[in-house]
């Protein structure tokens, strides 16, 4: 009888050790899906460039992803489909939707490694502006992005607003430079275009690049064309620089006759032309 309940007490064991290693590994299993949906996640999301017709969706990942945005101007609907402005994989996005009509509001779903992500169980949505005629004048501010290291910052979200603007944003080039017309900044309301003092104006701006890290700026408009590089993890005032080219003496260059639409580098001889 003694010998006879041995294979039950050793089965019980078995059992035991089985159940805890099946807890375990599925516990394991649910860790390791929640940190790649960590690492896939949209975060820092931002609505920018909103116009009558159009606006930016913008966002970060932990890793590097592609990205997609659904959306339409019903919630429950989302058909609609825009992939993001970044072909490759990346850890910054930004998906502009367009030929949309004014003053309407759109719902929309982020899509990251075809993984859909919402706002806490409901679409994220933005609202366009209304209709207003476009502005004559145009003024385009210009810059450049670059990392700890001195190399550009490719794919650098820049994001700035002009006297409290809403959000105007682009992305960086392969060299790290940008550029945007600050002209089409609207106040927070949307009603009217932003009025630009070239001088007093004050434009903010951030730079978000992923996990390479952020920056933020100061610069008054006369003094952004362009302004002064942007160093990722720094601060930068440049509200005190003024424009160069308004207060320092120009040089002017004669050249002899003949010499029509000459190109040269600065320091190097110009040979003399009889």
């Amino acid at each position: 009888m003694k010998y006879g309940k041995i294979p039950t007490i050793a089965g019980v064991l078995l059992i035991i050790i089985g159940v805890v290693s099946g807890t375990a590994i599925t516990s394991n299993i649910k860790r390791l899906k929640i940190g790649i949906s960590d690492e896939i996640a949209p975060k820092d999301i931002r609505i920018s460039n909103i116009t009558d017709t159009s606006f930016n969706v913008s966002w970060i990942t932990n890793t590097k992803t592609g990205g997609v945005a659904k959306w339409n101007a019903t919630p429950s609907n989302l058909k609609e489909e825009t992939k993001d402005t970044i072909e490759d994989p990346s850890y910054t996005h930004s998906v502009k939707i367009k030929d949309l009509s004014p003053s309407i509001t759109y719902y929309f779903l982020i899509y990251s490694n075809n993984r859909s992500f919402d706002n806490n169980g409901i679409p994220w949505q933005a609202k366009t502006a209304p209709k207003k005629t476009a502005r004559i004048d145009t003024n385009v501010i210009s810059g450049s992005v670059y990392d700890q290291f001195n190399l550009p910052a490719k794919n650098a979200l820049v994001y700035i607003t002009v006297a409290g603007s809403s959000f105007l944003s682009t992305i960086t080039s392969e060299n790290g430079s940008w550029v945007l017309p600050i002209s089409e900044a609207r106040t927070q309301n949307l009603e009217s275009f932003t009025v630009i003092d070239e001088y007093n104006t004050l434009i903010e701006i951030f730079v978000q690049a992923g996990p390479l890290g952020n920056a933020s700026a100061q610069i008054y408009p006369v003094s952004a064309t362009p302004a002064p590089p942007i160093i990722l993890g720094q601060t930068h005032n440049f509200k005190t620089i003024n424009s160069m080219e308004e207060q320092s003496p120009k040089a002017e260059i004669n050249f002899p006759d003949g010499l029509k639409n000459p190109t040269f580098l600065i320091n190097k001889v110009v040979p003399n032309i009889d």
